[in-house]
């Protein structure tokens, strides 16, 4: 079964299971009982802010379930981390792009015109304007590229899932995969 832990920032910065659940599937249907059965069991409380991967499955259920109440953005860890597959080598290699590529996708202290600006020129300079996957990042760039949500406060966490992975690494030191459902 997949666990799927609903991880919250406290006010001191730490990460603080409040609630959880098992699933057969990891898909959208599955999720769809998941978050309905969290908002009757949190008294209609919906999250304001949801961090997720590019799971479609996910995303669309926290769209329909939770709606305009909870801002979902996506993990830029996770992006960047296919970045490698979808450059190729060569240039992920360089690290003069690399350390372009992430001036530009980090800073969110700029606005979304020059963001916009950055990532063409950065692009051009590497002709991977035509990539066909770093156009579809930037179709999206608004649920992922910080100059977009300087509003929104996050706790640091759209740059890493050292926080879910750790509580994830915590439950799998006490648990196995052939615990019973009563063991667990």
């Amino acid at each position: 079964m997949v666990f799927c832990p609903f991880t919250v920032v406290d006010n001191y910065k730490r990460c603080v299971t409040f609630a959880d659940g098992l699933l057969r599937k990891e898909n959208g249907e599955s999720f769809i009982p998941l978050c309905e059965n969290f908002v009757m069991a949190t008294g209609d409380w919906y999250p304001t802010k949801i961090i997720t991967d590019q799971c479609q499955g996910i995303n669309q259920v926290v769209e329909d379930v939770f709606g305009d109440k909870t801002q979902n953005r996506l993990c830029m860890w996770h992006i960047m981390k296919k970045l490698p597959d979808k450059v190729g080598p060569s240039i992920y290699q360089n690290t003069n792009f690399l350390k372009e590529i992430n001036y530009v996708v980090g800073d969110g202290d700029i606005h979304p015109k020059e963001f916009e600006s950055r990532w063409k020129s950065t692009l051009s300079s590497y002709e991977l304007s035509d990539n066909e996957w770093l156009k579809s990042m930037f179709d999206i760039r608004a649920r992922w590229i910080p100059a977009y949500f300087k509003d929104i406060y996050l706790g640091g966490v759209m740059r890493t899932t050292s926080r879910p992975d750790s509580e994830n690494n915590l439950f799998g030191n006490f648990t196995n995969p052939h615990l019973t459902l009563v063991e667990f």
